[in-house]
């Protein structure tokens, strides 16, 4: 989408670039869901817009979320959980069976943990250990999952793969900057 509006921005001016994205927000976008609140702007809208999108493909969706603190670039947080949310999304379309998505956020130990699991038919990993794309043109796909895995690196978090039980998750913690809360508070005195 931005290289679009970056294309239409360049060739056709404001306009065109304008419509586009008024067309993404009216016909693409269903901000129903406000389900997750943790007081993140960046997360909440990428999670409600999922999580809303999940809603209107009969995606089943269970949400844990809590506040937590996280000092993040929002671009990366952007790349971690809207990539995520697309390959768990995509893996629930191609499921057979019952479909469903559950995502948690929690603070554990001077991390924020993120959980992404959805149902999937078969193994994964074991059909896709390096977990390339498995989409036709590998010039425009399978860089989701490496970008996220950069954005984790770059932000000193550790990412995971695991299956268990025909669900397939993604398991990011990362490095709170203030916590405890009491680290915080002492280097304001």
């Amino acid at each position: 989408h931005l290289q679009c509006i970056s294309v239409l921005l360049r060739d056709s001016g404001n306009s065109e670039a304008q419509a586009y994205v008024n067309d993404m927000i009216r016909n693409k976008l269903n901000f129903g869901y406000a389900g997750v609140k943790t007081g993140h702007r960046v997360v909440d809208a990428i999670a409600n817009t999922k999580l809303s999108q999940c809603n209107t493909e009969q995606i089943r969706t269970t949400v844990n979320t809590s506040r937590f603190d996280l000092e993040m670039d929002d671009v990366d947080i952007c790349i971690i959980l809207g990539n995520l949310f697309d390959n768990a999304m995509e893996a629930c379309r191609n499921a057979e069976g019952e479909r469903f998505l559950f995502f948690e956020i929690a603070q554990r130990k001077g991390y924020v943990n993120f959980v992404i699991r959805n149902t999937v038919t078969g193994s994964v990993l074991a059909q896709n250990p390096e977990l390339r794309t498995t989409k036709g043109d590998e010039q425009f796909h399978g860089i989701g999952l490496k970008s996220v895995k950069d954005a984790v690196n770059r932000n000193g978090g550790m990412i995971e793969f695991y299956e268990k039980n025909q669900q397939f998750t993604a398991d990011v913690w990362l490095p709170s900057r203030n916590w405890p809360p009491w680290k915080s508070a002492s280097r304001r005195s």
